[in-house]
């Protein structure tokens, strides 16, 4: 499905934008375990790009910082290897 086809709205990001993933749901503290850059957004996900040797599995929850914004959690809906330690994913927000 293409951007064309969807149903819902997705807003491009400035090209600054980053976000940071914590794969440790119960620590107060959020450590950034990746870093990636911010692709679009919508109501109640996004999409990302980054580079990792960490598996990323899709229904995997996670916690998430966009910017300067409070952290949330989110789950990966969809992961796609775009090269070697580069792939996109898709979270929607819990």
């Amino acid at each position: 499905m293409n951007d064309d086809q969807r149903s819902i709205t997705r807003f491009q990001s400035q090209p600054e934008s980053f976000a940071h993933l914590s794969f440790d749901l119960k620590s107060k503290a959020f450590k950034k375990d990746i870093s990636a850059l911010l692709v679009n957004e919508s109501f109640g996900g996004l999409s990302l790009v980054l580079t990792s040797d960490t598996p990323i599995k899709v229904k995997q929850k996670v916690r998430l910082q966009v910017g300067s914004n409070p952290v949330v959690k989110a789950v990966i809906v969809w992961s796609k290897t775009l090269e070697e330690n580069i792939q996109k994913i898709g979270l929607s927000l819990l």
